[in-house]
This record gives C-alpha cells, structure tokens and sequence, in this order.
C-alpha cells in the first residue's frame, strides 16, 4: 500500500544547501565587518547572560551546548506558544497537540508524551526555575517573556530524572520599579482575533505589580462534510499576576500566580486515512459524526526568595503548586457512522520544592549545593463507546471503560562546582542523588471482557534510587575561544502503564538511564560580530522506555480492529550528532541568527519491539530527524525622522519523520506512519513610531503555504491517518507601548 505524501515544491534537499550555504555567508559577512569597523561599534553583538547552572553567567562559558532566545527574538519570529519553538532551535522537537492526545516533546531525536499517568517526561520544562508539569503543560502560551532557553542533553545533576534529554527554562518578565504598559491586538485570516498586553506598576519603593493577560481565538481550517463544522482552531486565555518584594538590597521575593484557559477543535482521528471507510478524503477536509475537542485548564502559584547572606553568599527558595485538567474526546472510527467514540479526562497536580546555596563567585572556584523535594498525582479516566452502528450487536451501547491514578515522590540531594586552577582551565563537576517512590491504583471496568480485555483492579508500587555525575573540562586558548568536553548522566523512574491493557503483565515497566558524551567550540569572533557554537555528542540509553500504539493482532471474532498502547523497555538506544549555533552581526541593524543539527537516534536493540519476532532493531526512533536548520533574518533601519522600520524572515527545515517505531519495519515500511519533510518560512514586517511606541505589523505564518502531515496514527477503530499543517496564514498586529 502506497500512502500519498504532501510535499510541496522545491524539495526538502535542494533547501538543505541554502541553510548550510547562508550559515557560511554570515560567517564571511561577519568577517569582513569585524575587519572595517573599530572595536566599540554598536552593531557588536551583546552579551547573552543565562542561568543555566543555577547562577547567571555569560552563554559562551557553560561546558555544554545551549541555546538561549530572548523575549524579542520571539516576537519577532511571531512565537505566540511553545509550541512554536519546533525546529526554531536544532535538534529541538516540538509537535502539536491538535494530531496528537497531548504535546510531544524531544531534544536530540529523543522525546515522548506523558499523556500515560504512569510515565514521565523525558525533557524538563521550567516556568521560573519552577517544574511546568506534563504533557497537559507544556503547550503554554508565550507572552511577556524575557528569554527562553534551551538545554540540550542529560540534565540529570541540577534539573533531576524527568530532564534525560534536556531542559527547556521559560523566564517571565519580572516587576520593575518603573511604570510601564504595553497593548497589543492582532486579527487575521479564518477570523483570527488575539490580544496581549501587561501592566508593571511601582506600588512603593520596595514593592512592584506586574499583571500579564492574552487571548486569542481563530476558526479552524479543516471543513467538515457531515455538519460544516470546523476543526483545527480554537479559543484560548490567559493571565499572570507578578508581586516583586524587595524590602532590603539582599533580599527579593517573587510571588506569581499564573493560568490558562483553552478550547480546542483537535484534528486527532481528521485527516488523510489510508485505510478505512474514509480513504481518500479531500485535503482539509474530514466526515464524522462526532465533532473532535479538548478542553484544558492549566493554573499554577509560585514563591521564589533570593536572599544574600554574609560573605555574598546567596541562599534561593523556589516554590510551586500547579494543577491542570485536560479532557479530549474524538471518533474514534474517522468516519459519519456511530461505531467508536473515544473520550479521555486527565487531571494532575503537582508540590515541588528546591533549596539551594551557591558560594561568592572568585576566580579559583564556585559551588551550588541543594535539596528538591517533588509531589505528583496524575489521574486518567478513559471511555471507549460503541455506537449503534457497531457490527457486534451485542457491544453496541458498551462502554469500556477504565481508571489510573499515581503517586509519585521524588526527594533528591545535589552539588555543582567549578575549580579553576589556572585562567584557562576550568573543571567542572556534579552530582545528584535522587529517590522517587510512585504507588498507582488501576482499574478495568468488566465491560472489557467483551472485546476480550480483562477487567482489573490493582495497586502497584515503586521504590528507584538514582545517582547521577556529571564532569566536564574547558580550556580557553583565548577569551573569545573555549574548548569542553563533557560527561553527563540522567534516569527516569520505571512506571505503570495506566491505559487499558490486554495482561497483567503489560502494566509495570523498568526504569532507564543515559550516559552521554560531548565535545564542543564556543566562540565569539571578528570583534564580537559572530557568535559560533558547535558540539559533537553520543548519547547512550539503557532500558529505553518506549510507548507505541498498536493495533490489536487478535481482537474477538467479528469486531472491529481496536488500538493499544503498550509501553515497553527497548534494551538500547543511541542518539548522535552534531549541533551549529550561530548568531552573526553583518551590518549595522542587520542580524543574522540561526543553527544546523545533524542527528541519528535509532534502537541499537530491540528484538522483539513489534511483538514475539518482529525486530525493532535498527529502526529510528519517532520524531527524530535526520536534519534540521533554522534561518533567522532581522533587519532595522530608520525609515523617517520619526518611524523606525523591522524586517524579521524565519526559515525552518526538518527533514522526514514517523510517528510509531518500527516503521521502516516489515509490515511497517509502507510509508504508513512516514511524515514528509518540510520548510516553513515566517514574516513579519513592523513599523514603529519611536516617540509613543506606536507600531504596526504584518505577518505571515507558512509563507510559501506548504503541506505535510503533522500527525500520523492509527485511530481506535485501526484506521490509519495522517493530519494536514496550518495553511498560510497572514494577519496584523498593532501595539501601544508606554
């Protein structure tokens, strides 16, 4: 069977030696301004200060690679959710929830969805040094930030055993001591109508208010044949209040309370089916009689002291409490008979605390030493129905039905330190010991035993202590030159799969661990006009923890297929690669910003991954690309005495992916769960008033109005199918700045 693929002329080859190409003319660009202009020009390129080690220092001296986009970057590459990041930082992975039960999310071609309550992310996500939460979380709206950065690899010394393939560490704008407003309104094709703005308000001399709020909300651009309804849009809010307390110069307090309402029309079960009543449907278009949705509630409060202590020693408390719902419900058959429906209610809250003391920085040496303690109670309730249309009469009217709920926590004790015995040497080290404990109660409703699941109720438990070093060596042959190589480890505890399963034996799973190796140049060149960044890493996991859907080989006589997640333990995995960052000042105004990332993340063993005798071995891992580029182009230049122009282009690339391992896998490999490489470009043209703020914009999502599949699974029923990207996309901005 041959599945038809939606790629759009050039190719995704020929765009490949335009990235690598201006990747190499920023460098000569850069190059030659460093060489006509004098030491001190305004064009140099600023400082980027990061906290990536649980203190602030420069990007270039962290041994490890990183990437760190600021607040105004991301309005300039119309980032409006974290969703938005996908493919703008290489080797970052960030795949909607519209085609999927919840967000994926990967570093390095290694990534998952803890929509299970018994597993956990694998990538970290913070909010003000505080845990975001799970899969239900990270779709989280980007409004009013100062920076986000992104960590690439195990991050298991300071971040702890959900970070085995990095971190990405969101920073809000924080209350200032001046005041401040900013309003923006936005519309644009398919009714799009958003809104962003902030308020920062000095109360007193020692006490600050910032209140944040956005909204947004556009039809959707799939047509639905059967009622003329509309899927892939949505209506979302947003809010964060801010109170900053500094009552002496060695003390601040940040209390935060922050939360987001969203509804959805998902394309999960829309699209493009190969198989099924519904193949060959048009583009954009689908024919059901349930109309898909999600409905998220997101909330969060948070607590963060910094105080000083004698000798500039700093003692920091970051405290957090979030919770979030997330309920989902799709047909589950892809077609207007009422055969399957499927319906998914998740809930989870989650306590984290962490205390940390870091030492005066002094040319010798630095240290951070701390304590977390983490609580989380994710919960799942999950409905099959069986329509009236359902081939075995005596299942129409069913409900299967079944239940999970986990306990999770996690204590741990860490040390960071940096010796420096000489000016160009600097040795890092660290450690992390980390326990986490997890207790689950499940539950199979008996209706199960109709199509041939047991019913069940159990209770699990867990106890996986974990030790994770970390050592590094840089040497700096010049200030502007530093060489490091870096050894790093992560886990992340075994679980329970909470999903209705076909054994007993299907729900535990083992924990898994990395090891991971990496060398890299950071530089800064050409009198500071070229930041260069490059890295080189293997990363070795044992135990891989891999969820898969799977379409039941045995269902009972005369039913309908039916799909199972099942998660598994791979014995091995590799993931390897090289990553290029840069960022290049060409003239004065003009900015050119971007990287590359090569990678290869396969099963290095995976014997029986697709059942007794199909082998997994070899296979790529999903939503690992080969390739990935990002291009970022910023130009501004004063247009008249009085208005100041931005032009800001966006170029991405990612080259082919799948969705399920084992795809390239008989009976597999027939392009079944292939997605098509893509780029996608981005505009954004602003002009702006320099004495009251003023400024107009217009943009454009998807310029060259590409298509691939963004999505490609077997629904409930069996049936495959692929979901379609956003079309282009073009809008207005207009903002009011005070």
């Amino acid at each position: 069977m041959k599945v038809s693929s939606f790629k759009s002329a050039p190719s995704q080859r020929s765009w490949r030696p335009l990235f690598i190409s201006a990747s190499v003319l920023a460098i000569l660009a850069s190059s030659n301004a460093g060489a006509q202009q004098a030491p001190g020009d305004s064009d140099m390129l600023e400082e980027i200060v990061v906290t990536a080690r649980q203190r602030s220092e420069n990007l270039q001296d962290t041994p490890f690679s990183m990437v760190a986009v600021t607040g105004d970057k991301l309005q300039a590459q119309n980032v409006v959710s974290t969703m938005d990041l996908d493919n703008k930082v290489p080797g970052l992975v960030l795949r909607p929830d519209n085609t999927r039960p919840q967000p994926f999310i990967g570093i390095r071609g290694v990534g998952d969805i803890s929509r299970n309550p018994g597993i956990d992310n694998r990538t970290g996500m913070y909010l003000d040094g505080a845990p975001l939460g799970r899969s239900s979380s990270i779709n989280y709206p980007i409004f009013d930030i100062e920076s986000v950065e992104v960590l690439r690899g195990p991050q298991g010394t300071l971040f702890g055993n959900n970070s085995l393939t990095g971190v990405i560490a969101i920073q809000s704008q924080k209350p200032g001591f001046q005041d401040s407003s900013r309003t923006t309104v936005s519309t644009g094709e398919r009714n799009l109508f958003a809104g962003s703005g902030y308020v920062n308000k000095a109360v007193t001399d020692d006490l600050a208010v910032r209140l944040t709020a956005a909204g947004r909300s556009q039809d959707g651009y799939y047509k639905n044949a059967y009622d003329g309804s509309t899927a892939g849009g949505g209506t979302n809010y947003a809010g964060r209040l801010q109170v900053r307390y500094v009552p002496t110069s060695d003390t601040t307090i940040d209390f935060s309370a922050d939360g987001v309402r969203a509804k959805d029309e998902i394309l999960l079960g829309v699209g493009k089916f190969s198989t099924g009543p519904m193949a060959g449907m048009a583009d954009y278009t689908f024919n059901t009689n349930v109309r898909p949705f999600r409905d998220r509630t997101i909330w969060g409060l948070g607590l963060n002291v910094e105080q000083t202590l004698p000798e500039d020693f700093v003692l920091t408390s970051i405290s957090s409490y979030r919770r979030s719902r997330d309920s989902f419900n799709y047909d589950g058959d892809g077609s207007p008979s009422s055969l399957i429906n499927v319906g998914f209610r998740y809930a989870d809250w989650a306590l984290s605390q962490e205390l940390r003391i870091a030492s005066p920085k002094n040319p010798l040496y630095d240290y951070v030493v701390g304590a977390f303690y983490y609580h989380q109670n994710p919960s799942e309730v999950q409905t099959v129905r069986f329509g009236s249309d359902y081939p075995v009469v005596p299942v129409r009217g069913a409900i299967i039905g079944g239940t999970g709920v986990v306990a999770t926590d996690q204590t741990a004790l860490f040390a960071h330190g940096t010796l420096r015995p000489a000016e160009w040497l600097a040795l890092d080290a660290g450690l992390r010991y980390q326990r986490t404990t997890k207790s689950a109660d499940k539950v199979q409703d008996n209706t199960a035993i109709l199509l041939g699941y047991p019913a069940m109720k159990a209770h699990f438990g867990l106890s996986d202590p974990t030790l994770n070093p970390m050592a590094s060596v840089t040497v700096k042959p010049t200030s502007d030159i530093s060489v490091y190589a870096l050894y790093s480890t992560g886990d992340r505890a075994g679980g329970f799969n909470m999903d209705v399963v076909k054994t007993l034996s299907g729900v535990t799973f083992d924990a898994e661990s990395v090891v991971n190796y990496e060398a890299g140049l950071k530089t800064e060149l050409f009198n500071r006009r070229l930041r260069l960044n490059l890295a080189a890493y293997r990363q070795r996991f044992k135990d891989f923890q891999q969820a898969q859907n799977i379409i039941d080989p045995n269902p009972p006589a005369g039913t309908l297929p039916t799909v199972i997640n099942v998660i598994t333990n791979a014995a091995r995995v590799r993931s390897q690669g090289i990553e290029a960052d840069f960022d290049a000042s060409l003239l004065p105004g003009l900015r050119l910003s971007g990287g590359v990332g090569l990678n290869h993340a396969y099963f290095r063993s995976f014997p029986n991954g697709g059942g007794p005798g199909v082998d997994y071995t070899g296979s790529p891992l999903v939503e690992a690309p080969r390739f990935q580029a990002s291009l970022a182009l910023d130009y501004r230049h004063q247009v008249t005495e009085d208005f100041d122009g931005r032009i800001s282009l966006t170029a991405t690339n990612r080259s082919k992916v799948y969705s399920q391992p084992g795809s390239t896998v008989a009976p597999f490999n027939d392009g079944r769960y292939l997605q098509d490489g893509y780029t996608s470009v981005g505009m954004r043209l602003a002009l702006e008033r320099r004495d009251d703020g003023l400024e107009l914009a217009l943009w454009v999502r998807n310029l060259t109005d590409e298509r691939h599949a963004d999505g490609a699974s077997p629904v409930a029923a069996g049936y495959l199918f692929k979901g379609l990207n956003e079309p282009r996309t073009v809008g207005v901005d207009l903002t009011l700045r005070l």
